[in-house]
C-alpha cells in the first residue's frame, strides 16, 4: 500500500527536521550543499552507528544533489542551513508562497531519489 502525496511530504519533512539532525550528531558530521560533509572529531572513536549515520548523510546529499536547482537550493537553505521559510525565500528571490510550492515538489522528488535507502511511499 502506498501513501498519498500529503503523507509522503509530511514524512519527508519529519526526516529533514528530526531524523537528519540526529544522524548528523551520531555521525559527528555537519552538512553543507556547497561542500562535502566534514568530520567533527569523535571522542570515543568510530562505531557502527557513526558509520551507518555517515552512510545515511551521504545518501541524503546524493538524493538532494539530483533535485532541480531551485528545489535543491531551498532544501539546502531550509534544512542544511536551518533558515526560516521567509529568509530562504528571500535569498532565493521567490515569494514565500512559491517557495512552499517548490519545497513540496522537492519533498516528493527527494522521496523518489531516496527510495533505495528508505521508501517514504510505503
Amino acid at each position: 500500500m502506498t501513501k498519498d502525496d500529503t503523507q509522503v511530504i509530511k514524512d519527508v519533512r519529519y526526516f529533514f527536521n528530526k531524523e537528519l539532525p540526529r544522524f548528523q550528531l551520531m555521525a559527528h558530521y555537519s552538512l553543507s550543499m556547497n561542500e562535502q560533509p566534514y568530520q567533527i572529531e569523535s571522542v570515543d572513536g568510530a562505531s557502527k552507528w557513526m558509520s551507518y549515520s555517515r552512510d545515511i548523510l551521504k545518501r541524503t546529499v546524493e538524493a538532494t544533489d539530483n533535485l532541480p536547482e531551485r528545489q535543491k537550493r531551498l532544501i539546502e537553505l531550509r534544512y542544511f542551513k536551518n533558515l526560516e521559510w521567509a529568509e530562504a525565500s528571500r535569498i532565493s528571490g521567490i515569494s514565500t508562497r512559491r517557495g512552499l510550492q517548490l519545497i513540496r515538489e522537492a519533498h516528493l522528488m527527494f522521496a523518489d531519489n531516496f527510495k533505495d535507502t528508505y521508501d517514504f511511499r510505503t
